[in-house]
């Protein structure tokens, strides 16, 4: 009889879905990539994010092919603009605000709403939709309701902290967050992100925001 238990629990065991081993060095280099674009389009690009970006070793984060290579075209772009501009990052900070930030019409708009409502509107349902998925994944948004939850900045931030805590769980803890980003990616982000980058990359005037816009539809793909 026990016997026939063994064999019941084994056989249950063997018919279980599996959960898929996650890569640990794909997802540090995952957050890495994260951590730079959000802070990018969260404070603009200062100085330390400069160095951030030229000091990465892109050898040890195991990425994608796409996404080391956008990575590397990013630090050349950075390296390309400390040797070309007097002051690389206040120059690049004039351009990132003549680009998203105004005053007045901005050539680029960093929020998803713009880009999924019909009638290219700002704080639509849109907007209140990405805040319910942060909540349901466990995020509280900082500064709730002086910057739009569907900032890019602000999504790219959702990206870094559900890809951190996926890293910090092991085994089937893992799963539910594995899914939360996913359903994220699919259902929201990579719905508008490609056509964000491709306006950023028609207005952008360096060849360092450029990168970025390559980088960033590689996030979405």
């Amino acid at each position: 009889m026990i016997a026939d238990q063994d064999q019941v629990l084994a056989s249950a065991a063997s018919q279980a879905p599996q959960l898929a081993q996650v890569d640990v060095t794909a997802l540090h280099g995952q957050m890495v990539i994260y951590d730079l674009l959000r802070r990018l389009f969260l404070t603009g690009p200062s100085p330390d994010l400069l160095a951030a970006i030229a000091a990465v070793d892109r050898v040890s984060l195991g990425l994608l092919r796409h996404l080391d290579s956008d990575l590397e075209r990013l630090q050349a772009a950075v390296a390309e603009s400390i040797e070309r501009l007097p002051s690389s990052s206040e120059s690049l900070l004039v351009e990132f605000t003549r680009l998203m930030v105004g005053p007045g019409e901005t050539p680029v708009v960093p929020y998803a709403s713009f880009y999924l409502s019909p009638t290219r509107n700002l704080m639509t349902k849109e907007t209140m939709d990405v805040r319910v998925m942060y909540l349901d994944a466990g995020m509280a948004v900082q500064n709730l309701n002086r910057i739009p939850d569907d900032h890019l900045g602000i999504e790219l931030e959702f990206l870094y902290w559900l890809t951190q805590k996926v890293d910090e769980e092991t085994g089937v803890a893992q799963a539910p967050l594995l899914e939360h980003r996913e359903r994220f990616m699919r259902d929201h982000y990579s719905k508008w992100v490609p056509e964000f980058a491709d306006a950023l990359e028609r207005a952008a005037t360096e060849p360092f925001f450029r990168s970025i816009a390559t980088l960033l539809k590689s996030t979405a793909m």
